[in-house]
């Protein structure tokens, strides 16, 4: 039975009954299940916020529902949308968030005896239909003990067992467990897409801010719902200001990106200021350019060396990347990583900065 779960709780991919921009993807997934043809693991992969984990419980509920449910099973009205989404279903099971039990925090990676735990239940009767499903939506690493331990349910998958896999674009899978995956390559959406979803999920937004959110999004309405959460439209254009001034209060910028990103600390930061890269980028190729969300935001950007044309954009992007990753995974100084960059941004010579880039 489905637990009764409070319309405010009904938030994120589980409840989200439509997944804009990833039809062929679908596609592909319903002619094998029809044709009774379905691999028994499949890997999500694309970029941060672009419905991975969303589309992952399509599948899951069209796994789940006996044939004749599976026109309507994302209708909202259905029981068995509400099963899925509020945990209640029991021949499906979730890895996402592995939290300490005690203290409440987020562990650094997946426990292997979570995973042998999932994995036991994938080896018991389904008590529904034919089929069970474990749906693995991590938000930290996977662990290399708990990926050995996976690959036994890679290896011999029990009968009707399905595993989902939605892989994160910080945490990147070992190659024994995406080899033996069907990978479904989810690519960014169109803004148009991003501002389609955001009126409606955020119907309140309306059309004129979800249209700035779409253009920063990078394809993702995850992103664009985070963008809207730190009002980044109105930042990023009091930064792009900042940014114009000789010389440029850099130490400034990066202490703003910081805060911005709030928890999510150098990688945030990191995409914040690739805003200003990919918009660079955008404006320089020349063909479907975006429109400007502030005065004169083309030649602004072209008026900061880093990205004063499409090579240069390219270059700083792939350092942007790469400094932060690093700075990242070796827990360096957030802020003097960050200053670097900032000042690769405004530079027509970037220095080299802390992370060694």
């Amino acid at each position: 039975m489905a637990r009764d779960v409070p319309a405010q709780e009904r938030i994120g991919p589980a409840w989200t009954p439509f997944c804009l921009g990833h039809d062929a993807a679908e596609s592909r997934f319903r002619r094998l299940l029809d044709a009774n043809r379905l691999p028994h693991a499949w890997l999500l992969s694309g970029t941060h916020g672009v419905g991975k984990a969303t589309l992952a419980y399509r599948m899951a509920r069209l796994v789940l529902a006996v044939e004749a449910q599976r026109p309507h099973c994302e209708d909202p009205a259905n029981p068995l949308f509400a099963l899925v989404a509020g945990g209640g279903h029991p021949d499906l099971k979730v890895i996402d968030e592995p939290r300490d039990p005690k203290t409440g925090k987020l562990k650094s990676s997946i426990p292997v005896e979570l995973v042998r735990e999932r994995m036991k239940e994938m080896y018991e009767t389904a008590m529904v239909g034919p089929r069970r499903v474990l749906l693995i939506d991590p938000d930290v690493d996977l662990g290399a003990s708990s990926a050995n331990a996976l690959l036994k349910l890679l290896e011999e998958p029990p009968p009707g067992a399905i595993l989902i896999i939605v892989a994160q674009y910080f945490t990147p899978l070992p190659a024994t467990i995406a080899s033996r995956c069907a990978q479904l390559r989810l690519r960014p959406l169109q803004a148009e897409q991003v501002a389609d979803g955001l009126g409606r999920l955020a119907p309140e937004l309306g059309g004129t801010r979800a249209r700035q959110l779409a253009e920063l999004a990078q394809g993702s309405i995850g992103r664009a719902l985070e963008l809207q959460a730190i009002d980044w439209p109105g930042a990023y254009a009091r930064l792009l200001d900042a940014l114009g001034k000789r010389p440029a209060p850099t130490v400034e910028v990066a202490e703003q990106l910081l805060k911005l990103a709030g928890p999510q600390g150098i990688l945030g930061a990191g995409r914040l200021l690739g805003d200003f890269v990919h918009r660079s980028a955008r404006f320089a190729a020349g063909s479907a350019r975006p429109a400007e969300l502030v005065p004169d935001e083309a030649k602004r950007l072209r008026a900061l060396p880093g990205v004063a044309s499409l090579d240069r954009s390219a270059l700083l992007w792939e350092k942007l990347a790469a400094a932060t990753r690093r700075a990242d995974a070796l827990n360096l100084e957030p802020l003097q990583t960050l200053i670097g960059l900032v000042d690769g941004l405004v530079s027509s010579a970037p220095r080299r900065s802390p992370a060694g880039t």
